[in-house]
């Protein structure tokens, strides 16, 4: 999702739009991290992939909400 041509004021639900692509797409990136390291360390289970994208969805939400400016 992008901004169009011209468009400077967003209004509510556009930026609501934006910032759920935004936290989806970071949200899977770091999901694919967090199961490529539970692969390499043979640590699996069951809903393996549904946690880690819960994980990562929480992670991802908690840094666009002002918990962390993601520098640790």
């Amino acid at each position: 999702m992008k901004l169009q041509p011209g468009e400077k004021n967003l209004s509510k639900e556009r930026q609501a739009e934006l910032y759920r692509s935004v936290v989806m797409r970071q949200s899977r990136q770091l999901s694919e991290h967090y199961l490529k390291m539970c692969q390499e360390t043979n640590n699996t289970w069951p809903d393996m992939k549904e946690d880690c994208l819960e994980a990562a969805t929480t992670e991802i939400v908690h840094v666009y909400e002002g918990g962390d400016n993601g520098k640790g």
